[in-house]
């Protein structure tokens, strides 16, 4: 969508936001939220997506289909990406220390409860996009990003290991997506189906987005100044809301598009096609989502000795 209507977006004045539901305004106005909270310069964030029911587990499938369908086209093509970004993006961000290192493997955090496993959804790619244009637009120090998905149990743990792996061998293949998008039930354990989730289920689900950020209390001038001391700031923030899949996802869409056509002098100058944390960066959407049940609070703040998350 960018590298194809930005320029005409920008010729006719009119702005595209995209990834404006659960996928990706909690992640990326959360980095954004996070930054403004953070008193002088934020380095990383590594984030821990969560869900779960309160009560007593209702039966019946979680998610729609619509969803699922999403996930299976979305690995099926996801090779394809390398290229769009490249097209894109043709030219590198400045690589800044201390690199943040991606976890590859199940770990545990003390920020949240259960096990930690790499996020493969969009998230991350939407948080490196406003990341480059504020560096580009506003030069302001990119953030680093990695994003990860909370898990409860190891015994969850070793379900989501298998049906994973047999997901992602299927979707490779075109008989292969057609069994996956023909019985989801069975290759999602349950958790996806062709029937809409119960009323029920839905009031009782919640998501968060618990975000921890590391940098320094100091600000150097300069975007592209180097510190040579190890960071000595950390702020943790969490998005949460209810019924994410739905209720929390309208919500974001819709404050989204109101704020889009009541704040537009706040909204990035001259129109294009924009991710959501930096489109909304200096409008009051944070606010009206805590005012409508996606809430935004600074967890805690702390100094660092040494670099720990």
């Amino acid at each position: 969508m960018q590298l194809k209507y930005h320029s005409a977006a920008q010729e006719k004045g009119v702005y595209i936001v995209s990834a404006c539901g659960l996928d990706s305004i909690p992640c990326d106005l959360g980095v954004v939220f996070l930054q403004q909270n953070f008193t002088g310069t934020l380095n990383s964030v590594v984030t821990y997506l969560d869900f779960w029911e309160e009560g007593e587990p209702t039966p019946g499938p979680a998610i729609n289909y619509g969803t699922w369908e999403s996930a299976v086209y979305g690995l099926a093509y996801a090779k394809e990406l390398g290229s769009l970004r490249r097209q894109l993006f043709p030219t590198r961000l400045p690589s800044f220390k201390p690199k943040l290192e991606a976890k590859k493997f199940p770990h545990k955090s003390s920020l949240v409860a259960g096990w930690s496993v790499p996020f493969l959804g969009s998230d991350r790619s939407i948080v490196k996009r406003s990341q480059r244009c504020f560096y580009e637009k506003d030069s302001k120090r990119p953030v680093q990003i990695e994003t990860y998905f909370v898990i409860k149990s190891f015994l969850y743990l070793l379900m989501f290991a298998i049906f994973g792996t047999i997901f992602s061998f299927l979707a490779r293949f075109k008989y292969g997506r057609s069994l996956l998008l023909k019985y989801p039930e069975k290759f999602s354990g349950g958790l996806f189906s062709h029937e809409q989730p119960s009323e029920e289920k839905l009031k009782k689900s919640w998501f968060s987005v618990t975000l921890y950020g590391e940098g320094w209390k100091e600000s150097l001038p300069d975007a592209n100044d180097e510190y040579t001391t190890p960071v000595d700031r950390a702020v943790c923030v969490k998005v949460k809301g209810r019924n994410p899949a739905y209720g929390s996802t309208c919500v974001c869409l819709v404050l989204s598009a109101i704020t889009l056509i009541t704040e537009t002098d706040k909204m990035p100058p001259g129109g294009g096609v924009y991710p959501p944390g930096f489109a909304f960066a200096k409008t009051s959407l944070a606010d009206q989502l805590n005012e409508n049940g996606v809430t935004f609070e600074v967890v805690f703040e702390k100094d660092l000795h040494l670099s720990k998350y």
